[in-house]
């Protein structure tokens, strides 16, 4: 049976599949001999990709995901974090690549019980959010992965140029003119790091009621790049309503934390921050069509792309 949908990585949310699916699960010991009372969650927030199922882990009694159609990348990096940094991570009861006959990954872990991140923490989000991505940061250094992403200049032209392929509002054009000066400055001035790669209010939960932090991190995707980006991309992503509290200044406010934590953080942080942002704006662009008609995020845009090119 084809388990996914056209796109080929989405699973599939049609009775057919996710009945098969339930039954393959209860067929493999290595996870009933674990979770008790399976049911499917439909992770109405996110999720992604992937099948979810709620059940009791059998020897504590405490709620734990299913999540069935992992790939070997994020189920590497949950277990290699959960033991170096469990307050960063859900604890992690098992994992694998096949459930039955079906070659598939997943994991069983820990259910955190608040989240994802949002207005109930009053703005604070973002500050838990950041902190932990620079949490991420630190222990991903002492972690050694030979298939680990890199973030390149031509993956990261690649990028700009789909989403400059959608007319973004602003200088564009004359921004990427300047591209590859722009990337030389850019990535010696930058530190890189292995970020968490997808650092975004959903993929933020806590175990404490908000507005309490910190952040636990899920669904990792971890990529060798510059610091600065996770928290582009966090900012771009949250760029509808400018007046939302919390909402500004990401890369600066990461660069402060990058410095108590003893990680050198030596380059023109307004600089960093107005490339990164402009050339965030113009790759999101081309990926949140949805929101290009919304005045708030034209408006952010077309901000961002300015002043990235006033700062070069």
């Amino acid at each position: 049976m084809n388990i996914y949908e056209p796109n080929g990585w989405m699973i599939s949310r049609s009775s057919q599949v996710t009945g098969y699916i339930f039954d393959t699960v209860c067929a493999e010991p290595l996870v009933t001999g674990i979770i008790s009372d399976l049911s499917l969650n439909p992770q109405t927030w996110g999720g992604g990709g992937c099948l979810h199922f709620s059940g009791v882990h059998i020897a504590t009694r405490i709620p734990v995901l299913l999540k069935v159609g992992v790939n070997a990348h994020e189920i590497r990096w949950t277990s290699e974090v959960s033991q170096r940094a469990p307050h960063l991570c859900p604890a992690l009861f098992a994992s694998g690549t096949q459930l039955a006959d079906l070659q598939i990954g997943w994991m069983i872990s820990e259910v955190i019980p608040y989240g994802p991140l949002g207005p109930l923490w009053k703005g604070n989000e973002f500050e838990f959010l950041l902190q932990a991505g620079v949490e991420f940061q630190l222990v991903a250094r002492d972690i050694s992965d030979a298939h680990l992403p890199h973030m390149s200049r031509k993956s990261l032209l690649q990028h700009l140029q789909h989403g400059g392929s959608y007319n973004p509002p602003g200088p564009a054009t004359a921004l990427l003119a300047h591209f590859d000066d722009d990337f030389d400055w850019f990535a010696n001035n930058c530190e890189w790091e292995t970020c968490h790669g997808d650092l975004h209010l959903c993929n933020g939960l806590t175990r404490n009621a908000p507005p309490c932090g910190p952040a636990v991190l899920i669904d990792y995707q971890p990529i060798h790049q510059p610091w600065a980006f996770d928290a582009a991309y966090l900012q771009l992503l949250n760029s509808i309503d400018p007046n939302r509290a919390g909402c500004k200044e990401l890369i600066p406010r990461m660069a402060a934390m990058r410095k108590v934590n003893g990680m050198a953080t030596n380059g023109d942080v307004e600089k960093i921050a107005r490339l990164a942002l402009g050339w965030f704006a113009i790759w999101r662009w081309g990926c949140d069509v949805d929101r290009q008609e919304i005045d708030g995020y034209r408006l952010s845009t077309q901000g961002y792309i300015e002043e990235a090119l006033a700062a070069r």
